[in-house]
C-alpha cells in the first residue's frame, strides 16, 4: 500500500457539497469486501447493503442520500486503487 506523503493530519478541507459523503465513509470504513488466497489480499469494494445504515448513523438528510451514494462510489474505486496497488 502507498503511503500519503505531502498531507498534514491536522488539516483537512472539504467542500460543503461533500460534507455528508465524508460522513458516511468514516461510518462504513470497516466495511470492505476482502478475498484472500495464495496470492495475497484483494480487496473487491465496500459492503453496499451496509451504507444505508452508515447514512442513517451520519445523519444525512434524504434529500441528499443519492448524491451521497455518487460520491460513496467515486471514492471507492479511488480507495480501491491504493488498496490493491503493489507499491
Amino acid at each position: 500500500m502507498r503511503a500519503l506523503t505531502g498531507i498534514r493530519p491536522d488539516v483537512l478541507s472539504i467542500l460543503p457539497d461533500a460534507v455528508w459523503t465524508w460522513r458516511t465513509w468514516l461510518q462504513i470504513g470497516t466495511q470492505w469486501v476482502i478475498v484472500s488466497g495464495w496470492g495475497g489480499v484483494y480487496y473487491t469494494g465496500l459492503r453496499h447493503e451496509s451504507i444505508p445504515e452508515a447514512m442513517l448513523a451520519a445523519g444525512v438528510p434524504r434529500e441528499w442520500r443519492q448524491r451521497v451514494r455518487q460520491g460513496l462510489r467515486v471514492m471507492e474505486r479511488a480507495a480501491l486503487e491504493v488498496l490493491n496497488s503493489n507499491d
